[in-house]
């Protein structure tokens, strides 16, 4: 009367043991975001990194390089990185950062000249 006791114990222990490992990613390549590199085509692709500067919100930039339809990832608080496809070019991605406002719902454009992190 007591073995199916222990069997179900045992089966809802290792149950939530798999789900702590699957829930916290140890079973995934990467618990982190970004660690993951991409393969194939998306790995040859140019990425510009940015460092937003003080007094622009990210989340603006992030808006407006959304609405260019370009893919992005916060690599930190300030800075995006920025993926490329064959028919963008840096000045477009410049354009697209230069037109974001300050603010999220800031119209005002950044006044101040955009520079990657790649660039002197």
């Amino acid at each position: 009367m007591g073995a199916p006791l222990v069997i179900i114990g045992l089966v809802v222990i290792v149950a939530i043991v798999v789900w702590l490992l699957v829930s916290t990613g140890v079973f995934a390549k990467s618990a982190k975001e970004g660690e993951i590199e991409p393969s194939g085509e998306a790995a040859s692709r140019p990425r510009l990194r940015y460092v937003v500067p003080t007094g622009q919100d990210p989340a603006a930039v992030l808006a407006a390089l959304a609405r260019r339809g370009l893919e992005t990832e916060e690599l930190d608080s300030r800075t995006i990185a920025i993926r490329c496809d064959r028919d963008v070019s840096r000045e477009d991605v410049r354009a697209a950062i230069a037109a974001a406002g300050t603010a999220v719902d800031d119209g005002a454009s950044v006044a101040r000249p955009v520079r990657f992190e790649d660039e002197p």
